[in-house]
């Protein structure tokens, strides 16, 4: 009946009480088989330290605790009322004072260690809350930190961008402004690798292209001038910067676009 209503307790979100009543009509149980039956001889007492074991994971430490010394309790009653001649069953006549010394050491080291086991877990489980929060926390500085520089980047005049060198180099970033400078959105660079090289004016072309290169085989910070051919089909003159870096193993160039034809 007692596991029934705590079945049922658990069912209903009572997860707590329900937890302590299975705990208890295990417990109850099996004490009553033990005395019924052939004392700490009993099959039954096996499975005393199952529910010890059972304590610690349905009600932790407390549970551990309050288990282990109920088992003590009853063993050394039963004990005692056994000594006596008040409880007699088909071993008694075989069973020492030892026996029952024994059996309650060994639940008190089975309570002991469990105990233990359990702080180390819980102190571990708080360990690491504490470096989840701390990752969070992290993640949203860095967050935070992306984001002033991306609402940077968005602000200045300038066009900004990342992207590989040469005739048909692929963007992997520019900056939202080149829409309002060539008209073409950040996504058509990004997509189009050739674009750049095809928009210059084909007289600027091979100057470009090879102040570019010499610039990076002697290592220094690309100066570019031409013109580049907007969406709507007008030239302008562009001032491009950048500096060179490598990612991945892959040369990239960050830089900067600035129209200049005023």
């Amino acid at each position: 009946m007692f596991l029934g209503l705590s079945i049922i307790l658990t069912f209903l979100g009572f997860t707590k009480i329900g937890s302590w009543a299975s705990l208890f009509a295990s417990f109850l149980t099996l004490s009553l088989l033990i005395f019924k039956n052939n004392g700490i001889r009993d099959t039954a007492t096996m499975g005393l330290i199952v529910i010890l074991l059972g304590a610690g994971l349905l009600a932790g430490r407390a549970g551990t605790l309050v288990i282990g010394l109920l088992i003590i309790l009853e063993i050394s009653i039963y004990g005692a009322l056994e000594t006596n001649g008040v409880l007699v069953n088909q071993f008694s006549a075989k069973n020492y004072f030892e026996d029952y010394l024994t059996l309650c050491l060994i639940i008190a080291m089975i309570t002991a260690l469990q105990w233990l086991v359990i702080s180390r877990l819980k102190s571990i489980g708080v360990k690491a809350q504490k470096d989840l929060e701390e990752r969070k926390k992290v993640q949203g500085q860095l967050e935070e930190a992306e984001a002033r520089y991306r609402g940077l980047v968005e602000s200045v005049p300038l066009v900004i961008y990342t992207a590989e060198p040469g005739v048909m180099g692929k963007w992997h970033f520019v900056s939202p402004q080149i829409t309002k400078l060539t008209g073409f959105s950040p996504e058509d660079w990004v997509k189009q690798p050739g674009l750049w090289y095809s928009r210059i004016h084909p007289d600027d072309r091979d100057r470009t292209i090879q102040d570019e290169t010499e610039a990076l085989r002697e290592g220094k910070m690309p100066r570019l001038e031409y013109r580049l051919l907007t969406r709507d089909e007008q030239y302008i003159w562009i001032s491009d910067e950048s500096y060179v870096f490598v990612d991945t193993s892959k040369l990239l160039v960050q830089g900067f676009m600035l129209d200049i034809t005023s």
